[in-house]
């Protein structure tokens, strides 16, 4: 149960080379700016993970208080077995935050404090036997490391969305996390 990380912690150490290289080495604009971007996201809910594609979008000056909403849905499902039925399933999510960016002009990095709204579905799909899905929304919050490169920022985040008290009237304590990597582009 439960995806291979080994391919995926490669990539995202490889990511994190190159960004700490680039953040250095690019002549970065700071400006207010409305930005959009692409994301890769692994979403974690007790013994379940899903890896999660989507789009991001938002304006933000180079310091202070900005907003960004996202919408991810699960590119990579997990596989569960329940009795004598597998399932595939998926964590798609999308919110809306305020946001408080910092920076400094000795170096192109900065980091990101989010905090607002998420919706979370969770769906177990069965094949022929049926699905079974719930959802759950709430207060979100997290941190985001960036490094201005080019046009655009490379960003880490790690979130904590709303966790599901219950699935379906089931009594559950399950958290969701998300952990990501976006690239982003000014488009103002």
């Amino acid at each position: 149960m439960g995806c291979d990380n080994s391919g995926i912690t490669f990539y995202v150490r490889s990511l994190i080379a190159l960004l700490l290289m680039a953040s250095f080495a690019v002549p970065a604009a700071r400006a207010e700016a409305t930005y959009a971007g692409i994301s890769y996201a692994r979403a974690e809910s007790e013994d379940l993970e899903t890896g999660n594609a989507g789009l991001v979008i938002g304006r933000s000056p180079e310091k202070g208080m900005g907003v960004e909403a996202f919408y991810l849905v699960t590119i990579d499902e997990d596989e569960v077995s329940a009795g004598r039925l597998d399932a595939d399933v998926t964590i798609d999510t999308y919110g809306l935050f305020v946001t408080y960016k910092t920076g400094t002009d000795d170096f192109n990095g900065y980091l990101k404090f989010k905090g607002g709204v998420a919706v979370v579905d969770l769906e177990f799909d069965f094949g022929e036997a049926g699905s079974l899905d719930d959802d759950t929304s709430g207060f979100a919050y997290g941190i985001s490391f960036g490094a201005l490169v080019g046009n655009g920022a490379l960003e880490f985040s790690y979130l904590i969305l709303p966790e599901f008290d219950d699935f379906r009237g089931i009594d559950v304590d399950a958290e969701v996390d998300l952990l990501g990597i976006t690239y982003q582009w000014n488009i103002q």
